[in-house]
């Protein structure tokens, strides 16, 4: 267990939604492997999946993959390779739980 600590309401509803979405990044991630068992494998090695984190800098929030370099060709795929996005399904699926967030947090 890991304690942090906030200098703003801000920040807190940052945390709050930051958590919220990497979680549901994973999900996303994880759910289109096991929804066509049938079909090859699609992690691999887990290394997107473990690259999956935030950072809040002062009072702004980075949501996404850290050093893992294919995680835009996943995304947004390329000519060969079908897009399999899971950054905006997430935002789009808790879209409401964070406009609650900011909401009770006043950061609106």
């Amino acid at each position: 267990f890991r304690r942090v600590l906030f200098r703003s309401q801000k920040q807190r509803a940052l945390f709050r939604i930051a958590t919220l979405l990497q979680t549901q990044m994973i999900l996303t991630l994880t759910h289109k492997v096991y929804e066509k068992p049938n079909r090859s494998k699609r992690v691999r090695s887990g290394r997107l999946l473990g690259s999956l984190a935030y950072d809040i800098d002062d009072d702004k929030l980075t949501v996404g993959s850290f050093g893992v370099h294919y995680a835009k060709y996943v995304e947004y795929g390329t000519r060969r390779m079908k897009a399999r996005p899971f950054v905006q399904p997430a935002l789009q699926a808790k879209m409401a739980q964070v406009r609650r967030i900011l909401a009770e947090y006043g950061a609106l």
